[in-house]
């Protein structure tokens, strides 16, 4: 079996356990969610996902508004959009190249902007992302600042410890769920 030693963490499926310091010499011949493990090795718990924040902000050159204001002297091509006032226009056709000579109403402009109409307000991202501490998923990180009570729930390495109810929880202040002593306290 792979050289497991005390303290070493495994996952069978979303269950996770640590192999103890006491049996650890069993930890390499036994399977943790096997009766024979039982001794070697110590379930910590699950878990899955994380309270993630919502999708990063996208950017649709279709929406409605301004695209950004024409600027002489820059590398346009084709299909890019540019506003001049509140009128749209598009560098295209076989003369997009002369959308870096011209503006749109210049001189000559027409030949590769194509005007696109009227358009009002800007282009913008949608909104920043946002988060919502009630989404389902894994319990605060370990704090070892907090003075944590029997019931509290922990993350650590997404790994989830709950703090043991009775009189071992005050070892929960003592140790963190992953110190040496940790499994006095913390489940």
């Amino acid at each position: 079996g792979t050289p497991y030693g005390g303290g070493d963490k495994v996952a069978v499926g979303t269950i996770v356990y640590e192999c103890t310091e006491t049996y650890a010499e069993h930890c390499p011949h036994r399977s943790p969610n096997h009766v024979a493990g039982e001794e070697a090795w110590f379930e910590l718990g699950a878990c899955t996902g994380s309270m993630a924040p919502t999708s990063s902000p996208t950017f649709d050159a279709n929406a409605p508004g301004c695209p950004d204001e024409y600027v002489a002297g820059t590398a346009y091509e084709e299909g890019d959009k540019v506003s001049v006032g509140n009128t749209v226009y598009s560098c295209q056709g076989d003369f997009a190249i002369t959308c870096r000579q011209y503006g749109p109403e210049d001189y000559g402009g027409s030949q590769g902007w194509t005007d696109l109409g009227s358009c009002t307000g800007t282009i913008a991202p949608t909104s920043s992302p946002t988060f919502d501490p009630d989404t389902p998923g894994c319990p605060g990180e370990y704090d070892d600042t907090l003075a944590y009570v029997a019931g509290d729930k922990v993350s650590v390495d997404n790994t989830v410890y709950e703090c043991i109810s009775g009189g071992n929880s005050a070892y929960c202040v003592v140790f963190g769920p992953i110190d040496a002593g940790g499994h006095l306290g913390w489940n």
